[in-house]
């Protein structure tokens, strides 16, 4: 399975975190001493070469000003660019690895964890 890091929904949620911080004028060295963090283990996550944990997300959120669910749902309703959502994506990404999906239930690894969407 390829790693959360590769996947492309995945690095379009930290580029909208990035972009959010630079919007706000935080630096990456205040954003992360809010976490109790390194500016390192912030620029590791931007970049890519870190996986970015669900409490960690929240509490970035937190410290940006943003809900995270305002930021998972204004993810969910932005176009992939290829007509469909980032919840089609997800699932296109999915099937593509052979993963079959229950009825009304699809399960999604959006930052590390699966979670269930009706």
């Amino acid at each position: 399975m390829v790693k959360t890091i590769y996947d492309p929904v995945y690095r379009r949620l930290i580029g909208r975190l990035k972009q959010i911080r630079h919007e706000k004028r935080i630096r990456q060295i205040d954003a992360a001493k809010q976490l109790h963090r390194t500016r390192k283990w912030l620029s590791k996550i931007e970049t890519h070469d870190l996986r970015l944990d669900v409490l960690c997300f929240v509490r970035l959120c937190k410290a940006y000003g943003i809900k995270a669910s305002r930021l998972i749902r204004e993810m969910e309703e932005e176009p992939s660019g290829d007509g469909g959502s980032f919840l089609d994506v997800t699932l296109k990404f999915g099937d593509k690895l052979g993963t079959t999906f229950a009825s009304k239930t699809a399960y999604f690894d959006i930052l590390g964890i699966f979670c269930s969407v009706s």
